[in-house]
């Protein structure tokens, strides 16, 4: 029997809740390939560890970069014509 790859739910054409937060909205690529890792895997996170790591970085990177930005007092605009 052959896989033509594993199947990844993404919703019916639903669009990313523009108030989910920012780490949610920017590692989406990290989130999908652990998805299809446990899907490939039989569910073991074990053999996904490396997917769920790089997600975990994203998410750092995120949390860090939205810290650094408070710390200077500037906000950055979640839509094209918001001030910040």
């Amino acid at each position: 029997m052959t896989r033509a790859g594993a199947f990844v739910y993404q919703g019916s054409g639903k669009r990313q809740d523009p108030n989910a937060p920012p780490e949610q909205r920017l590692c989406v690529n990290e989130s999908v390939a652990i998805q299809r890792c446990m899907s490939r895997n039989g569910s073991n996170q074990n053999r996904c560890q490396w997917e769920v790591e790089k997600w975990k970085a994203c998410c750092k990177r995120v949390k860090e970069g939205e810290r650094a930005t408070k710390d200077k007092g500037t906000t950055v605009p979640s839509k094209v014509g918001d001030q910040g």
